[in-house]
């Protein structure tokens, strides 16, 4: 088999995770994305530093302060540290930290804080038997949580099978959801539960009188339904009787419940199944709760449609409407949260900002009057304001050094492979990998530094074509290569005559030795060859 040099092919960029001997230089002890979530009548923000900060109504002890006073201002959720994730249920809160275990505080009629009790907590509280976690989720009345291995777990009300293991029966600690794995996110509805696979497909269980599973029917399921006609879903939400789903092109798919006009797509009409809004494009994130949808595009700026009695909206109105409209005066976004009637969006600068119902003090302005545009958050005791810290990591250096673990390859200087990378920047210089492979660039990102990792979008060109037995291949797809060299006693991997040989001394020549190679070059794992 040879590969002739003929022309530069480009190959489909692709998202890997690449392990890192040296992460970051100069980062403090713990860093962590900061977020917010709003639920029925309060909210909760998590500081870059990992501790939780809380505000509105404390009628049942959502803000984790050990108190039920309400608070106009932030104040801190008590013995939380190391946080890395947080979510707002309709009155109650849980987050996640970095060792993998939930904790919960607040409402607790249904077991929705996973204790083993119907008991208010007013500080958080360890949900039982729950571990290696990686996102969890809450609802008006019950909880999720996604292990890392892929599996789905849930607890509390399961009035309408929102729990999804088989039953109607209310669970106190949690259960798992039957029949489904490889799960990467998940969203959670009044009565009805919502995760996005991997392979880019929805499903979703419990509630479905308007059709918010998205299966066509309006019946409920108590175990996983496939929502009809999307694939390619890279983000998902679940306001109280709709859903709502982002793919890979940037365009948002509702479904569901619509008398507000919050599926966006200009009319009042509940949908059984997914429709397009086709107002809106290049949307990164998404937001649904109770009556109203908010989406952040890639510009920073932030649209909502629906229910806007409060000024939920963000328009300066309080006029409902069944399209996007642009929030009033806010950009450069990274993160937004809708709740009951009161909506909360983060800037790039870790500063929040609130509108809409403000009756418990939810938007964090110091007053309980609505606003029905953006308002900033004060700080704890109303001083300043708050501020959750950079998105981005703050540190003097301008340039972070990458190292990449090659596996102790020696044809490119060695086992690694180390470049100065700006924040979130671009390694301009390409690197010439063996066997006429050139990584092109790549694109860092730092969101999971804590765990020792960067996500790298690369894209490689083959210096030439790949021919094999008559077979022209157009892309230069190595996993394509490994998958279809199984058996060959040897063959010559590039123009430069190099021939492959057992180079994982598993005594043969296959695919797995091209995954060593490509592991021994420049550090890819390769799919499940």
């Amino acid at each position: 088999m040879l590969l002739s040099p003929i022309a530069c092919l480009a190959a489909t960029p692709e998202v890997i995770h690449i392990e890192i001997e040296n992460a970051l230089s100069g980062m403090s002890e713990f860093v962590t994305e900061p977020m917010v979530s709003a639920g029925r009548g309060h909210t909760v923000a998590l500081k870059n530093d990992g501790t939780v900060w809380a505000w509105g109504g404390s009628w049942r002890g959502q803000l984790g302060d050990g108190t039920y006073t309400h608070r106009h201002t932030p104040v801190q959720v008590k013995g939380l540290s190391n946080v890395i994730a947080i979510a707002v249920g309709g009155e109650h809160t849980i987050a996640l930290k970095n060792d993998g275990t939930v904790w919960a505080w607040g409402y607790n009629s249904t077991g929705q804080l996973g204790d083993g009790t119907y008991n208010d907590r007013l500080v958080p509280f360890h949900v039982t038997g729950l571990s290696n976690i990686m996102a969890i989720a809450a609802g008006e009345n019950h909880s999720v949580a996604l292990k890392n291995d892929g599996t789905v777990w849930t607890w509390g009300w399961n009035i309408n099978g929102q729990l999804g293991d088989g039953t109607k029966t209310d669970n106190l600690t949690p259960v798992q959801v039957a029949d489904l794995s490889d799960v990467m996110a998940i969203a959670v509805g009044e009565r009805h539960t919502v995760a996005l696979k991997s392979d880019g497909t929805v499903w979703a269980w419990g509630g479905n009188g308007y059709g918010q599973l998205g299966d066509g029917i309006t019946v409920e399921c108590l175990t996983p339904t496939n929502s009809m006609g999307l694939s390619d879903v890279t983000a998902i939400s679940a306001g109280y009787y709709h859903t709502v789903a982002v793919k890979n092109d940037g365009t948002v798919w509702a479904w569901g419940y619509n008398e507000y006009g919050q599926l966006g797509d200009g009319t009042n009409a509940n949908r059984l199944s997914p429709i397009k809004i086709a107002a809106l494009s290049n949307v990164t994130a998404i937001s649904a709760d109770f009556f109203h949808t908010v989406a952040l595009k890639n510009d920073g700026t932030v649209w909502a449609w629906g229910v806007n009695w409060e000024g939920q909206l963000g328009d300066g109105t309080t006029t409902d409407n069944s399209t996007p409209v642009q929030v009033v005066g806010l950009t450069d976004v990274t993160a937004v949260s809708a709740g009951h009637a009161h909506t909360v969006a983060l800037k790039a600068d870790g500063t929040v900002w609130a509108w809409g119902w403000n009756e418990y003090g939810q938007l964090g302005d110091g007053t309980v009057a609505r606003s029905t545009t953006p308002v900033q958050t004060l700080g704890e005791d109303g001083v300043g304001f708050l501020n959750l810290g950079k998105t981005v990591i703050e540190d003097s250096k301008d340039l972070y050094t990458v190292v990449f673990n090659l596996n102790g390859g020696t044809r490119i200087g060695g086992g690694e492979l180390e470049q100065n990378v700006p924040q979130n920047g671009t390694a301009t210089t390409p690197i010439v990998a063996y066997s006429g492979w050139v990584l092109d660039r790549w694109d860092i990102s730092f969101a999971n530094i804590n765990k020792n990792i960067v996500e790298m979008t690369a894209q490689w060109l083959r210096l030439g074509a790949i021919s094999t037995m008559g077979v022209s291949v157009s892309s230069a797809d190595v996993v394509w290569l490994a998958r279809h060299v199984a058996g060959h006693e040897g063959f010559e991997l590039d123009a430069q005559d190099e021939r492959l040989v057992d180079i994982n001394g598993d005594g043969a020549v296959d695919s797995s030795d091209i995954t060593a190679l490509m592991r021994w070059l420049v550090g890819w794992e390769l799919e499940s060859v």
